[in-house]
């Protein structure tokens, strides 16, 4: 019993999955209050194959045409 009590302490100590608490990042989210300013994205003017898209890149202007049935 004295075996087991001694390891659920030892346990304790390291924190979570075994990290020290002193190790584990806890900046830069959400729970500490201050939310991560991100910049919007800007959509771009891509012609492909006689048709112009405006997307955010090339690969997402395919998507957008092939959901059209231009390509």
């Amino acid at each position: 019993m004295a075996a087991i009590s001694g390891r659920y302490v030892a346990m304790n100590k390291r924190g979570v999955f075994g990290v020290p608490e002193f190790l584990t990042k806890t900046g830069n989210t959400l729970a500490d209050g201050k939310p991560i300013k991100q910049q919007p994205k800007q959509l771009h003017e891509f012609r492909i194959k006689g048709h112009t898209v405006m997307a955010y890149s090339r690969k997402d202007a395919i998507k957008k045409l092939k959901a059209k049935g231009l390509i």
